[in-house]
């Protein structure tokens, strides 16, 4: 059965009232029968003569006809969902069939694009309405843990499904984070894989500045996957799509958008990240710059919830956000919504869909890496349970001045 008979059915059964016209949306239904569908949904008191004597055809009686013939079986399909698969199929082989004639010219085509159009077909079963009664939701949840006892402790962990947005100040170790992110997550699932898009650096210097700070890193690497070759969010998606992962991070999320940035270049690019984990239903880490990138003095105040590059559409499409900041024996914070610490890094938590942990984790300066930079695997600042140093998640605003209990509780 293709597109054209499928879309006979579904009306005939439409227009038999054996199913509902707000079920399918018009576009999912080859022509002619999307017009008469679409006239239902902006009329819902319509009846089938209203359809006669506005679109005149015989193609409607054909329709009721054919689905008259399927007898007992008309409510035991799921039509709506089905039908957005033909749809998927048949407009996937129009573009296939016109990619084949461009090859036998000799002409470029955009692979990478066909490919997305590939994927989006192989998981259009699961594309459209679905009974509730029929959803499996044994393994659904909000926050899965990733291996960095300080995020999981403290944060709960990272969203199991969706963005995870981590903006900071250039030169403050966001990368060297994401590379301890990974060699986390990578020892705690021994039977995972995670992939990473460098698009601020070159994928060779980036896994050689990766291994060089954490060696243990190489322990995992057959399972890790690294390229720098995606111009754009459409590329990173079909790039994904080949080879099956669990984690994937976007390093540099602003090198996804080809040309000159602006609000809607970033709203579409933003909403493709959040698409890409809804779809591969894993965690996705897209990593962003602070909006005042140029006048943002680390030193001097703490970065705040709305200091992210394109702030509105980074947040829409978060599940959670998180900022990272180092403070050097220098600092002089006025904004002192948190303890202030020297010598010391930060991961602030300023958003998450699926947990209360909103606040900040200090972390000590630790171990100096070959360049000089400063790691990000130390013991945490907080309070002692059991022997063991634990995260102390500080929140935001609620800590007293310097000298009072709380406070020195952020003393070294």
């Amino acid at each position: 059965m293709n597109w054209y008979d499928q879309s006979q059915i579904v009306f005939g059964l439409i227009a038999l009232k054996k199913i509902k016209h707000h079920s399918v949306l018009p576009k999912n239904l080859y022509p002619p029968f999307d017009t008469p569908v679409a006239y239902m949904h902006e009329n819902p008191e319509w009846e089938i003569e209203d359809i006669h004597l506005k679109f005149q055809s015989n193609e409607w009686e054909i329709a009721m006809n054919a689905a008259r013939s399927l007898n007992g079986t008309a409510t035991t399909v799921n039509w709506a969902r089905d039908l957005e698969k033909m749809r998927i199929m048949w407009e996937t082989g129009a573009k296939l069939t016109k990619t084949g004639d461009k090859l036998q010219k000799g002409e470029d085509v955009e692979v990478l694009s066909i490919v997305s159009d590939l994927k989006m077909m192989s998981v259009a079963d699961e594309i459209g309405l679905q009974l509730a009664s029929e959803v499996d939701l044994t393994d659904v949840v909000a926050l899965q843990k990733c291996g960095w006892k300080e995020i999981d402790e403290t944060f709960g962990g990272i969203p199991a499904s969706g963005p995870l947005v981590v903006y900071a100040t250039t030169k403050t170790g966001k990368s060297f984070w994401i590379s301890k992110l990974i060699n986390e997550f990578l020892h705690y699932y021994p039977e995972k894989r995670a992939t990473v898009f460098s698009l601020e650096m070159a994928y060779k210097r980036y896994l050689k500045r990766s291994f060089d700070m954490y060696p243990s890193l190489k322990e995992v690497s057959d399972r890790l996957l690294v390229t720098s070759r995606a111009s754009n969010m459409k590329e990173v998606i079909a790039i994904t799509s080949t080879e099956p992962t669990d984690l994937v991070v976007i390093d540099g999320i602003a090198d996804a958008v080809m040309g000159e940035k602006s609000a809607s270049k970033m709203d579409e690019a933003w909403s493709d990240v959040k698409r890409m984990g809804r779809m591969l239903e894993i965690p996705v880490v897209a990593v962003a710059q602070p909006n005042r990138a140029s006048k943002f003095n680390s030193q001097e105040q703490f970065i705040g919830r709305y200091d992210i590059e394109w702030s509105g559409a980074a947040e829409n499409a978060a599940e959670m956000m998180i900022a990272l900041q180092y403070l050097g024996t220098n600092a002089r914070i006025e904004n002192k919504i948190f303890p202030v610490v020297e010598d010391s890094y930060y991961m602030i938590n300023y958003f998450s869909r699926d947990s209360e942990n909103i606040g900040a984790v200090i972390l000590d300066k630790h171990v100096s890496s070959p360049e000089g930079r400063r790691l990000w695997e130390s013991s945490a600042h907080g309070i002692t349970k059991n022997g063991e140093i634990v995260p102390q998640l500080y929140k935001e605003g609620l800590y007293k001045a310097e000298g009072s209990n709380s406070s020195s509780r952020a003393k070294r």
